[in-house]
């Protein structure tokens, strides 16, 4: 194992940050790779110069030899003077030919987007091979039943509010610990006919005596249904029950969630569930079950009209007589609002916030700077410099003094940093080009940890008013607009591109970024794939930034490895952030997110 030592020169100052970077075997598509995640620091002890630039020359010496070889060894190859016994290039291409005819259907490849000149093909008659894309939806969640229960919708004739509600319930029994029924949502919901943009947000009124939340998901899904759905309402339920009633495996999501509070939940009514018989919390692939969870979402299924007076009942069962009457004016005030989202509008993106008028302002002004600056994050091996300094730019632009977003809301980022709650995301997107994105959330992993044991539910840790606060979990989406070009044919005219972010402050950051890098002709799926930044609190007076999605296999990281720093090996960015991009073309859908073990697509 190599440890060099990694420098990065901020533009505007004469601050150093180091850089560090670790590696963990994952498996990404069919292939091994190993995630390697970069944290750019503040400056420790000084180096040597004289040793470095020495070493540095001698390094610099060696590649141009070890260059010049390969490059003698392809001319050979290219007329004919090397041969191939092993046949190995006729065998790379056989494979690769073999890879992209697979049946795109078969989700969880992640593929670059569709390109013009291939020719593929499959039993309709068009051209396409591309595992993540589809003719007609397609459904990104952290689970890939719940993304499939988002696609069963679609095919039925569900739209995309359907979709994400199913997706969402699923979450709830499969994702507990951030995603269930005792917590709240947000979502942003484009109508593509009528070109208008809603903002839906579930409501939970604050209990003052209490030391948990009041849910409102149950409520919330109601009122999106009422307005916005097709299917009928217990439809929307089915698969969340099976689901809870037959149990289900538990996935390496949840798994990590038990493993990582282990010793709460053996200390909570959490163990009744999530423990096995000898007393030991649960692991990955274990199945495990919820049944009265079962019970109350079948209840609700089949009373659309007064089931949350039956939800507060039931809650309610659980709660002592001092907590009980106050909690139950609470849950029955608790609603969901549907309003138009809060737009900023640029020259080629529209910024979508659901619920604070800090995040969208703010990530405009961050995007009209990166353009004035001319950053450039497109991490190839022979700009990755040029990317680097791009990247320390952009946390200038944040920490810099003269910040009008923070400086209006009497904010630092030390304070931001207690807004990165734990959340599980979904995204649909139909031919048509409507979309939803919506965001679910306990607050904290496993939010109160308060269960409750007869209805199956946990309580989320929102234990203030949250409509005022500006939470990054809450979705924040970037619609790049159309250029409308006439000679454009009217597969490219119906093109919809969508950028989601959420979760904590580095939210904004990675807007930008995906952006920019798709703004300047990069594909999908390679944009949403590249470094991303997460931040994350390093001390009590500086932050850490974790940069991740690099491969050991890549020349990024051998640049890495080649310069001056140390390289510290972590286990994983601590922020909980997720991207995702959502595109429409050629009529073709697909969805791409990051990180890439944390989502799942599912479409036809």
């Amino acid at each position: 194992m190599v440890h060099d030592s990694v420098r990065y020169t901020k533009l505007d100052g004469n601050n150093r940050e180091e850089t560090h970077h670790e590696g963990s075997d994952e498996e990404h598509d069919d292939e091994e790779a190993e995630e390697v995640t970069v944290y750019l620091r503040q400056p420790s002890d000084g180096l040597n110069g004289k040793a470095v630039k020495k070493d540095t020359w001698v390094r610099v010496t060696v590649a141009l030899v070890l260059l010049g070889i390969v490059l003698g060894c392809m001319l050979l190859e290219r007329h004919g003077w090397w041969s191939d016994p092993e046949g190995l290039q006729n065998e790379h291409n056989k494979d690769a030919k073999t890879l992209e005819e697979h049946h795109h259907h078969h989700a969880g490849e992640e593929d670059d987007d569709h390109k013009d000149g291939d020719d593929h093909h499959n039993s309709d008659g068009h051209s396409h091979g591309h595992s993540s894309l589809y003719h007609h939806g397609v459904v990104l969640t952290s689970s890939a039943n719940c993304s499939r229960v988002g696609k069963e919708l679609l095919q039925e004739g569900g739209n995309v509010v359907d979709a994400a509600i199913a997706s969402l319930l699923c979450l709830g029994v499969i994702h507990p610990h951030t995603a269930g029924v005792g917590g709240v949502f947000s979502a942003i919901l484009y109508n593509h006919t009528t070109g208008s943009f809603k903002t839906v947000r579930s409501i939970a009124q604050h209990s003052p005596l209490a030391t948990y939340g009041v849910p409102s998901i149950l409520q919330g899904i109601k009122a999106l249904h009422s307005q916005h759905g097709r299917s009928d309402w217990s439809r929307l339920f089915k698969e969340a029950i099976v689901l809870a009633e037959d149990g289900f495996f538990i996935d390496d999501v949840l798994g990590r969630a038990l493993e990582t509070h282990g010793n709460e939940i053996l200390q909570s009514k959490l163990c009744s569930v999530f423990c096995d018989t000898s007393g030991r919390v649960k692991s990955a692939g274990v199945p495990v079950a919820n049944r009265n969870l079962s019970e109350l979402l079948r209840a609700a299924s089949l009373n659309e009209s007064h089931f949350p007076e039956t939800l507060a009942m039931k809650l309610a069962e659980d709660l002592s007589a001092r907590e009980g009457p106050t909690f139950l004016a609470a849950l029955q005030r608790s609603h969901g609002e549907i309003n138009d989202s809060l737009i900023t509008q640029g020259e080629k993106y529209t910024v979508l916030s659901a619920s604070s008028p800090f995040a969208g302002p703010m990530l405009s002004d961050i995007l009209e700077r990166v353009r004035e600056q001319s950053l450039s994050f497109q991490s190839d091996a022979g700009d990755f410099n040029r990317a680097a300094a791009s990247f320390s730019s952009l946390l200038n632009l944040i920490q810099g003094p003269n910040n009008t977003a923070l400086a209006e809301k009497n904010l630092d980022l030390m304070e931001l940093f207690a807004l990165n709650t734990r959340s599980s995301h979904i995204g649909v997107l139909d031919r048509q080009g409507n979309f939803i994105i919506l965001t679910a959330s306990l607050n904290d992993t496993w939010g109160s940890g308060r269960f409750l044991p007869s209805s199956g539910v946990i309580l989320s840790s929102f234990t203030s008013d949250i409509s005022d606060l500006p939470y990054f979990s809450f979705p924040l989406v970037l619609k790049i607009n159309n250029d409308g070009d006439d000679e454009e044919d009217n597969e490219e005219d119906s093109e919809v591109v969508v950028i989601a972010t959420t979760g904590g402050f580095s939210a904004l950051l990675n807007a930008a970024i995906l952006l920019q890098r798709i703004d300047f002709g990069m594909a999908s799926a390679d944009a949403i794939h590249s470094p991303l930044l997460h931040l994350q609190q390093g001390s009590s007076t500086a932050m850490a930034i974790c940069l991740s999605s690099i491969s050991n296999s890549s020349d990024i990281y051998r640049l890495l490895s080649e310069t001056d720093g140390d390289l510290q090996h972590v286990e994983e960015c601590l922020d909980c952030s997720l991207s995702m991009v959502l595109r429409l073309h050629a009529e073709h859908v697909g969805a791409y997110g990051a990180p890439a073990i944390s989502t799942h697509a599912d479409g036809y």
